[in-house]
């Protein structure tokens, strides 16, 4: 599991040498895909995370925990609908710590790195989740804040003035190139330290996801990185909970009732805004989902499946 999505990554970023203009046109489908499949479903299934909580603490014992991830959903949820600008920037750096922290507790796990050395893990990290989230920006800054603005445009709010465009880009590139300065140093050091598999591996990783952001439109690689790498990752840890489900459909009963009431939320915030038939729009819908549900989605990976 750890190195296929390695693949998928590899041929999605062939395909942006092959067909760079089909595959920006369509840069919606990867996004949309996750909705049914693997994405969503594989972050609908912190319902299946919650059950065996409750089961194993009562559901007294439990109730701080599931207050915890309520007030995060409401508290995402506020902020994300009403302090715009805030919400997106929230949004941002919490998906760059979640997917950061998801890669390297992967990586660590696979080449037997201790995962209890809690300052080097979270190094990784946060170099691995600003590569994933500031790539976009610096390689393609203009279709990034299109984007940011359809998003305030859909809740009823306007994005940054058109003249900031050349700074967001020139922070983004900025970032970008201490995060790959300070990755290349973490090579180094493990290759010092004669652990050249690993050292390999994160230089290889590393070269595929600036690839894959350097070569396609910055949505379609977001969704590719999160429907292909991201949630493939993570079944390996979701399929502990289920371990006599066998075949697909295991993930579809992990999520229970948390994915069809997030798919109808989706689809009626979309025909409330007129949108539900707009590819384009029912995406940046289906983010503006994700940036509610990701701050209790990460608490409750953290603490129920990180912390053991």
């Amino acid at each position: 599991m750890c190195f296929l999505p390695l693949v998928l990554i590899f041929l999605a970023a062939l395909g942006g040498v092959f067909f760079p203009e089909g595959l920006a046109r369509y840069w919606f489908v990867p996004f949309l895909t996750s909705a049914i499949f693997l994405g969503l479903p594989h972050g609908a299934a912190d319902w299946g995370v919650l059950k065996p909580a409750i089961y194993k603490r009562g559901w007294r014992k439990a109730c701080p925990v599931l207050l915890s991830y309520g007030c995060l959903l409401v508290a995402a949820g506020v902020i994300t609908l009403t302090f715009l600008a805030i919400g997106l920037l929230l949004f941002l750096g919490v998906s760059a710590w979640h997917f950061g922290c998801a890669d390297a507790r992967d990586f660590a796990t696979k080449f037997d790195h201790s995962v209890d050395d809690r300052r080097s893990l979270s190094v990784h990290s946060l170099l691995r989740g600003g590569l994933i989230v500031v790539s976009p920006f610096a390689f393609r800054i203009e279709d990034m804040f299109a984007a940011c603005q359809r998003w305030c445009e859909l809740l009823g709010s306007s994005w940054l003035s058109l003249e900031t465009l050349p700074f967001l880009g020139t922070v983004a590139r900025f970032l970008l190139f201490y995060i790959l300065f300070a990755i290349v140093g973490l090579v180094l050091m493990q290759a010092a330290r004669g652990l050249w598999r690993s050292a390999i591996c994160l230089a290889l990783e590393t070269a595929l996801l600036l690839a894959l952001f350097g070569l396609l439109h910055p949505l379609f690689a977001l969704g590719t990185y999160f429907l292909c790498w991201h949630s493939v990752r993570h079944l390996s840890h979701l399929r502990e909970i289920e371990e006599a489900s066998f075949g697909i459909g295991w993930l579809y009963r992990l999520s229970g009732p948390f994915l069809i009431p997030s798919l109808a939320v989706i689809a009626f915030f979309s025909f409330l805004t007129d949108n539900l038939y707009s590819p384009g729009n029912l995406t940046i819908i289906l983010i503006i989902f994700f940036a509610v549900v990701t701050p209790a989605h990460q608490w409750l990976v953290d603490k129920e499946l990180h912390s053991h």
